[in-house]
């Protein structure tokens, strides 16, 4: 991977109800859901705060006090901006971040969603 096309700000959707997953997620988000006794949003900051990332856009609306809690302890040295999707339970993530204001065309982006 070149310098070029290196991802510096990472975008992870988190805002789903994660109803696929129930009973493990009916009383935390999908992305707090414990795999090896760790969270799945703890494993993936840990990997990027690896490769040198030091600003995350979040997309939250699901239980979206309890993922900002946990980032909030969890974060250290990043700093998070979040997007709030509230219309996570009738669309889909993805149609948020293209017109927030923070975002723009040239910037590159990775992001984690589980289905």
């Amino acid at each position: 991977m070149t310098e070029n096309s290196r991802v510096t700000e990472p975008l992870l959707l988190v805002a789903g109800m994660g109803s696929r997953l129930q009973p493990l997620t009916l009383d935390a988000p999908k992305c707090l859901t414990l795999v090896g006794g760790i969270p799945i949003i703890e494993r993936l900051v840990d990997n990027l705060r690896a490769q040198g990332i030091k600003r995350l856009v979040v997309v939250i609306g699901h239980m979206e006090r309890r993922i900002r809690k946990f980032l909030q302890r969890y974060r250290r040295d990043m700093q998070i901006d979040y997007i709030v999707n509230h219309n996570y339970r009738t669309t889909n993530n993805i149609y948020i971040p293209f017109g927030w204001p923070g975002i723009g065309c040239g910037v590159r982006f990775c992001w984690w969603r589980a289905t």
